[in-house]
């Protein structure tokens, strides 16, 4: 079993065929197949975004070299309301009162 994304897929050929240029990522455990696809975006030349409460793993992974890799490669968010906030400002400034 592969635990990147990108491997052995047609998920690239898709994302580009939709322009896509950053992605979001989330999952279980950051040290298997959150942080393999996180690689494997990178090599493709994604941006990569996650959030600590997007990775169920415990928050110890926070302090973890995976942490490191995702801060280093892209961008890691105290909240996935930060994480948006920072991808979207026109969106969240409209729900601000």
């Amino acid at each position: 079993m592969v635990d990147n994304a990108f491997a052995e897929t047609n998920l690239d050929p898709w994302l580009k065929w939709f322009g896509t240029t950053d992605l979001i990522l989330m999952g279980i455990n950051a040290t298997a197949c959150v942080e393999a696809t996180a690689r494997g975006a990178v090599k493709k030349g994604y941006a990569i975004h996650t959030a600590h409460d997007l990775i169920a793993n415990p928050p110890a992974w926070i302090t973890q070299n995976e942490v490191r890799y995702f801060e280093k490669k892209g961008n890691v968010y105290p909240s996935t309301l930060d994480l948006l906030a920072a991808l979207f400002p026109s969106v969240s400034s409209k729900n601000d009162p």
